[in-house]
């Protein structure tokens, strides 16, 4: 019969296959399903040392899906990277080469459609309303509500 620490090795790789996971997030899986901690903290040790888990790859992995893919503001990849159990130092230094202006810019200009035959205000209200619930800075949703006004960003259209 298998014992504890086995059992939970195999748990790990079952689910590392299937999707990328924190450290963090890894132990609150053990600890789910009733692992004792020395457990979990064997079990992870042993994942990092052969390769199977990484935070800092995770991580820059999720800033570029939440810049990249999804673009989002750093507030919320910053969100992100806290949930997934990335510390504040490492999440700092994964966003502080982000162009959070130019994902913002290209991120509305794909929403352009939207604001078509709206009034001035109406399209201001959503390009902020949009860019706000991105995560986007205030700093950034001011200068491309700039742009628009000064029809800058429908010339890059």
């Amino acid at each position: 019969m298998e014992n504890e620490l086995e059992k939970a090795r195999k748990y790990m790789l079952k689910i590392l296959k299937i999707k990328d996971f924190s450290e963090k997030e890894l132990f609150r899986k053990l600890a789910d399903r009733g692992y004792s901690k020395e457990t979990a903290e064997t079990t992870l040790e042993y994942l990092k040392i052969h390769g199977f888990i990484d935070d800092k790859t995770y991580a820059a992995r999720l800033v570029k899906k939440y810049s990249e893919d999804r673009p989002s503001g750093t507030y919320i990849i910053m969100r992100k990277l806290k949930e997934k159990g990335i510390k504040q130092d490492d999440s700092e230094q994964y966003i502080k080469d982000i162009d959070e202006l130019g994902m913002a810019r290209k991120y509305i200009l794909k929403k352009l459609h939207k604001i078509q035959g709206k009034t001035e205000e109406e399209a201001k209200k959503f390009i902020y309303k949009s860019l706000v619930s991105r995560g986007f800075s205030y700093d950034s949703v001011e200068k491309i509500l700039n742009e628009y006004a000064g029809g800058n960003l429908i010339e890059q259209q």
